[in-house]
C-alpha cells in the first residue's frame, strides 16, 4: 500500500475522526504504523472503546474493498486532499484541529481572494432570503468567494445569489457524494461547476446530528469573515460564531426588528460587539478588500429618463445606498398607496431596484429630461 492508501484507510475506519486519528499519530507517527497494530495493542490505548476494536476489525478485514473505493474516486470527480499536500487550503491547515483529510468535488477556495461565510437560520424569513441572496450575489460580484453549509434557508440563499456572479463553496456535514437537504439538489449540481462541495467525512457517509457542528468549524476555518444574516437566540448559526471567535475571525450580523424572534440572535451578536452590518461595501472595507470587477468598478453609466414630478420628488430620496421603505415614508410624507405607485413606476422606469423586499437603491445615474 501506499502512503496515501493508507491515510485514505485510516481516514475511513468507522467512528475514527480527526481526534482519535491525532491520538494514533501522536503514538505511532504515520498512518502506516498505526495499520500495523494488533487488536491486542489497541485495547492498551486510552479512549479507545469496544465498539472501535470491531471497526478496527472490520477495517482490517475489508482492506481491499476500501482501498478499491480510494481508486474509484476519480471516476467520480472527487479528490482526496491530505493535510500534508500543497494544495490544502493554508486558511484551514493553520487551525490545531485541521481535518486530516478532505474530500472535494470541484475546486478549493483560492489563497489569494478572500472568504466570507454567509450562515443562518434554516427557517429564515422572506427579508432574510432576499438579504442572505443579495449579499451573497453583491460580494461574489466584488470576486469575494462565498462559503457556507448548503443547508436550507440563508445557508443556500446566500449561495444561490454568489452563483449568480462567482464562485462559492460548500461544506457539507456528509460524504461530498450525497446532496442534503434533497430540496438543494439544484444547487448542489451547479456549485461543483463554479467552486466545490467539501467534506471531511467519507464518501457515502450520510450526515448524524453530531456531524453538523463538526463540519462548522470549517465553514468558518475556511473564511476570513462570517456574516450572520437571520438567526434565533439558539440557533446552530451560533456554534459557527463560536467557533470562529476562537479561530480569530471577524464575525458581523445583520440587524433585525426587535421583535422578531429570527433576529434575537444577529441583535445579541451586535450587543455582544459583532460588527453591525447594513451593505456588502462594509464587509468590503472590513476586509480591506476592494472590488476588481470593472463593471463594477468603472464610472457609473449615465441615463436620461423622463420623470414627473412626484417622480422626481421621490427619487431625491434615493442613492445608491439601500433605504427602507418606512424611512421613505418619513422622508416624503406621503401616503402609503401614493409612493407604493411611485416607486412602482421608478422601478419600471429602471431607475431603482429591490435587491432586499422594500429596501430600495439607485440602479443607474438619471438626468433627468
Amino acid at each position: 500500500m501506499t502512503n496515501r492508501e493508507y491515510w485514505y484507510w485510516i481516514c475511513n475506519i468507522p467512528g475514527f475522526g480527526n481526534a482519535k486519528i491525532r491520538m494514533l499519530l501522536e503514538r505511532y507517527q504515520t498512518p502506516e504504523l498505526i495499520y500495523q497494530i494488533g487488536t491486542r495493542e489497541l485495547e492498551q490505548i486510552p479512549y479507545i472503546r469496544k465498539k472501535d476494536y470491531e471497526s478496527w476489525e472490520w477495517a482490517k478485514k475489508n482492506r481491499k474493498k476500501i482501498i478499491k473505493q480510494y481508486h474509484e474516486l476519480e471516476e467520480k470527480h472527487i479528490r482526496f486532499v491530505l493535510l500534508e499536500d500543497s494544495i490544502y487550503p493554508k486558511r484551514l491547515k493553520s487551525l490545531p484541529d485541521a481535518p486530516f483529510s478532505l474530500y472535494v468535488k470541484g475546486e478549493l477556495p483560492k489563497e489569494e481572494l478572500p472568504s466570507v461565510a454567509i450562515v443562518g437560520a434554516r427557517v429564515c424569513s422572506e427579508y432574510g432570503r432576499e438579504a442572505a441572496f443579495y449579499f451573497g450575489e453583491q460580494l461574489a460580484r466584488a470576486q469575494v468567494q462565498i462559503i457556507s453549509g448548503m443547508a436550507a434557508g440563508i445557508d443556500a440563499w446566500g449561495q444561490k445569489g454568489a452563483l449568480k456572479q462567482g464562485k462559492t463553496f460548500a461544506v457539507l456535514g456528509n460524504g461530498v457524494d450525497i446532496c442534503y437537504p434533497a430540496e438543494n439538489i439544484s444547487l448542489y449540481m451547479q456549485i461543483p461547476q463554479s467552486g466545490g462541495l467539501i467534506s471531511e467525512f467519507p464518501i457515502g457517509m450520510r450526515g448524524l446530528p453530531y456531524m453538523f457542528p463538526i463540519r462548522n468549524r470549517i465553514i468558518s476555518g475556511l473564511s476570513d469573515l462570517i456574516l450572520v444574516v437571520e438567526a434565533r437566540k439558539r440557533s446552530g448559526s451560533l456554534i459557527t460564531v463560536d467557533q470562529a471567535l476562537e479561530q480569530g475571525r471577524e464575525v458581523c450580523a445583520l440587524p433585525g426588528r426587535t421583535i422578531d424572534p429570527l433576529s434575537e440572535g444577529c441583535n445579541e451578536l451586535i450587543k455582544n460587539g459583532a460588527m453591525l452590518i447594513t451593505k456588502p461595501e462594509e464587509i468590503l472595507d472590513c476586509l480591506k478588500w476592494k472590488s476588481i470587477d470593472k463593471k463594477r468598478d468603472s464610472k457609473i453609466e449615465e441615463t436620461w429618463v423622463k420623470l414627473t414630478s412626484q417622480e422626481q420628488y421621490v427619487f431625491q430620496y434615493i442613492s445608491f445606498d439601500l433605504i427602507h421603505f418606512e424611512q421613505l415614508l418619513e422622508k416624503t410624507n406621503m401616503p402609503i398607496g401614493f409612493l407604493m405607485t411611485y416607486l412602482l413606476q421608478l422601478e419600471m422606469k429602471n431607475c431603482i431596484e429591490q435587491p432586499i423586499k422594500n429596501y430600495y437603491k439607485r440602479k443607474c445615474n438619471i438626468k433627468i429630461l
